[in-house]
This record gives C-alpha cells, structure tokens and sequence, in this order.
C-alpha cells in the first residue's frame, strides 16, 4: 500500500505539473564522501479534486484510491492510533519493530492529507483524527498530523474555521488540567495555527489576492514537541 499510494502521488503530480511521464530511477555514482547526491522533488499540496483527476486522465483511479484511503487510515487509527495517545494510560508502543511497518503507512497517509482527502471521512472527522494525533506517542506522526492542519489552514479558506474549532475542541474535552506539558503544546499548536491563518491574510492583502497561498515567513518550532525536545534540538 505504501509503494503504491507514493506511486499513485508521484504520477498525479507529475501530470498536473506538466512534467511529462516521472522517469526511471537513476543509479548515480557517489561522492568521495560515500554519500549519493540527490535532487529534491517539490510535491503539490493542493487538494485532488474530481476535476483536477478528470483533467490529468486519472479519473479511473482516483475514487478508488480514496475509498482504500479512508479504509486504510480508520484501521491504522483504531489499531495505531487511539491506543497509543498520550492523553491514555496506555504507554508507547509495545513492539516497536513488530509495529514500524504500520506506522510508516501510518506516518505516509497523514502526510497525503490534504493532497488526498478520505472518502466517506466528514471534515469534522478529519479533523479530530489529526487533532487526536498531535498527541501520539510517535514524534513524528505527531509532527505530520500538525503539518497537515496546519497545510489545510494555509491552502483552504472555507476549512479555517472548521479546522481551529475542532482542534479547540479536541484540546477541551480530552486534555485535562492535570496534563500540563499536553496542554501548553496543545495552546502553542493553536497560536501557530492563528499565526498562519494571520500570515496568509496579511500576505493575501499584500498580493492583492485570495486567502490561499504559501505559508508562513519566519521559522517556526515544531510545536508537538515537549520543552525538553525543544531544547534538545
């Protein structure tokens, strides 16, 4: 499934960018350091449409790849996901090898949202799934699930509201007061998402266009991450 729904994105961005068919890989001699140069592929963000799928002649794929989506990401979620909250008791991961298999396909469709939109998944239940897994044991699907509010804050106007107001939701009914490092992350993964929302309406302003656009000038923190990770890094 990995293989193929990285494939399934690789082609759909190629045609929508005009690039042609994506080539073979290439087998590249290494450097005196032992390392291999590699040339960083810039993947779209914006949201497979029916019509986008229609006008890239992947029409024929699209809405079955959006139903095992949806099918994939409620198995992974029940199995992967809620268990291993850490608003829980339940700790980490049991078996961390036994697992990794699941999780990187776990990490690979949250990354695909909002390029790839579950099919049968309201908004309201897109959102609180990703909401949930800011607060996963696994530091980087943590990260991912952020990215993509954050993305969808950015790159879709009418999915502001919906998305900040049920994260706000999440945060008041499952973090309670006692899970003070949950909480402060949880307030500062707010502020950014404000943050962003306010950097595209000032950008926009500035452009003379919309509310879509790129996000966010300055650098900022990865705000699923404790204190202590934060002064780690």
């Amino acid at each position: 499934m990995s293989i193929g729904l990285r494939a399934f994105l690789v082609v759909a961005d190629s045609l929508q960018q005009k690039e042609g068919e994506p080539p073979m890989p290439r087998t590249a001699n290494p450097l005196p350091s032992g390392c291999t140069l590699r040339v960083k592929k810039t993947f779209l963000s914006k949201m497979l449409t029916d019509e986008t799928a229609r006008n890239i002649g992947m029409s024929s794929y699209y809405p079955y790849v959006r139903k095992v989506f949806d099918d994939i990401l409620r198995a992974l979620d029940t199995h992967f996901g809620k268990p291993y909250l850490m608003t829980g008791s339940t700790g980490g991961i049991k078996d961390p090898e036994e697992a990794k298999p699941k999780l990187d396909l776990f990490r690979i469709l949250v990354a695909a949202i909002p390029r790839l939109i579950p099919d049968g998944m309201g908004r309201g239940e897109l959102v609180d799934t990703l909401a949930r897994l800011t607060v996963h044991h696994d530091e980087e699907l943590r990260g991912l699930a952020f990215q993509s509010l954050q993305n969808l804050i950015v790159d879709f106007p009418d999915w502001r509201e919906d998305v900040l107001y049920g994260f706000m939701q999440f945060v008041v009914k499952d973090i309670n007061d006692q899970q003070t490092p949950l909480l402060d992350n949880a307030l500062r993964m707010v502020f950014q998402l404000l943050a962003a929302w306010l950097n595209v309406v000032e950008k926009g302003g500035r452009d003379g266009g919309g509310g879509g656009g790129g996000g966010g000038g300055g650098k900022h923190h990865d705000p699923t991450k404790t204190h202590e990770q934060v002064r780690a890094d």
